[in-house]
């Protein structure tokens, strides 16, 4: 139930927050210069944003856009907008948004702005289901990672290593996930991840199914993959049983499933549905 009275209590402390705002965006205007004015255009946007007036809040960046000069200024209030839409999962103008700070950087954004908007490009790239071209953002992305104030570098290396377990090839996992560096400072944080990984590289498909079942509160309790949690699970699965069959002319299904530690008739189910479809 909502707390009426607290409700009522955020709601006047937003409208003498906002109007605190407007005297000084007026004030500014009066007898300060355009800097001045900008940042406190600026200011009343991302206060907008941060009580969740989405609607307000475009059009406030809209018009701190207006004031705002050079493509590095104007990316940092796409950032903005860009952060506000992913709160709320508003794809679409995410997206339209994206491609606003991309044809900010092509016209002259510097090096380290490109590199965080690499970051939110492979964001877009996984909501949208497209793991293998957002897994290679975040690699391509994780060895100068700054976008902290979207992501956490713990996160940055949960989302390369579980898209990239089902988008990329085993050499290329090996190459450019298990032997990373940067991503092997970090992927003992979240328990069962480095099991997921090595369990495919080594061929260990039994332990593959016991990290994937670990790991599954972990990806349905995601905000960017709770939508395709199904769909990831049935993609690891396809990703592994295509590994384990590629050294076999034939096998029985006894066989394979001692390998995967599951009953034959898991697999009878699971392998004819999957072969029906083309997957296997």
């Amino acid at each position: 139930e909502v707390d009426g009275e607290l409700a009522a209590k955020m709601e006047a402390e937003t409208v003498k927050e906002l109007g605190s705002l407007d005297e000084a965006i007026k004030k500014a205007e009066e007898e300060e210069g355009d800097v001045e004015v900008k940042d406190m255009l600026v200011k009343k946007a991302v206060y907008l944003a941060n009580v969740g007036d989405v609607e307000a809040a475009a059009a406030a960046f809209e018009v701190a856009a207006g004031k705002t000069a050079g493509s590095g200024p104007r990316m940092d209030l796409c950032f903005e907008q860009l952060r506000m839409y992913f709160s709320v999962n508003d794809w679409r103008s995410y997206k339209t948004q994206l491609d606003a700070a991309w044809d900010l950087c092509n016209k002259g954004g510097d090096w380290e702005r490109k590199n965080k908007l690499k970051v939110y490009e492979a964001l877009h790239l996984c909501a949208t289901r497209q793991f293998k071209a957002s897994a290679e953002l975040f690699l391509n992305a994780i060895a100068t990672f700054t976008a902290t104030e979207v992501l956490s570098y713990d996160k940055i290396v949960f989302y390369t290593v579980v898209l990239a377990v089902i988008s990329l090839d085993r050499p290329a996992l090996m190459e450019q996930v298990v032997d990373n560096p940067d991503i092997l400072t970090t992927i003992d944080t979240t328990v069962g991840l480095r099991d997921l990984l090595t369990s495919l590289t080594n061929c260990e498909y039994g332990e593959f199914f016991k990290a994937l079942a670990q790991m599954s509160d972990r990806i349905h309790g995601d905000m960017l993959l709770n939508p395709h949690f199904r769909y990831y699970l049935k993609q690891a699965r396809i990703v592994v049983y295509s590994q384990y069959l590629q050294s076999y002319k034939s096998v029985s299904l006894e066989s394979m499933s001692g390998v995967f530690g599951v009953s034959v008739d898991f697999l009878d189910e699971e392998l004819s549905g999957l072969i029906s479809e083309g997957f296997v």
